[in-house]
């Protein structure tokens, strides 16, 4: 999978959907997080990068944060009720278990690591900030990404 390195206050795509090649009908902000900055660094706001799709794939990407949201919230709380559960009912390492389920989703989730995973696989990039200045793209399409390169020298 193809990545480059950049400076994001000088980053341009070119006007054709990262996924599927045909002609841009918007824009999808694509967050790029710090990783586990978010826990041992200084707080900052993610960068987001308006990156040009189709209808289809901006509609499918939304559709999926829903959904993934919707689910890990789920999650979260099954696995915060079923831990209070087990543990009135004495079952420590099923508590224990449950409850550690639910913390690694929460703490996961601060992470960027499930819109990541989500851009990369539905829109066919994905951005990951690794200092104010440097970005780190990575992209799933080649095609897509030698015309972005060709567009993107001079970074």
């Amino acid at each position: 999978m193809p990545s480059a390195l950049v400076n994001p206050s000088t980053l341009r795509f070119p006007r054709k959907c990262p996924h599927c090649g045909r002609k841009p009908e918007g824009t999808y902000a694509v967050a790029a997080m710090r990783g586990l900055d978010v826990f041992f660094g200084d707080y900052a706001v993610p960068l987001l990068i308006d990156v040009p799709v189709c209808r289809a794939a901006f509609d499918r990407r939304r559709a999926a944060a829903v959904a993934a949201l919707v689910s890990v919230l789920v999650l979260i709380a099954a696995g915060g009720t079923g831990a209070l559960v087990f543990a009135f009912k004495g079952a420590w390492i099923a508590a224990a278990l449950s409850g550690g389920m639910a913390i690694a989703l929460a703490l996961g989730g601060r992470t960027g690591w499930d819109a990541g995973l989500l851009d990369r696989a539905l829109l066919g990039l994905s951005a990951r900030s690794e200092s104010s200045t440097r970005l780190r793209l990575r992209f799933t399409n080649e095609r897509y990404f030698s015309e972005w390169t060709s567009i993107n020298r001079s970074l």
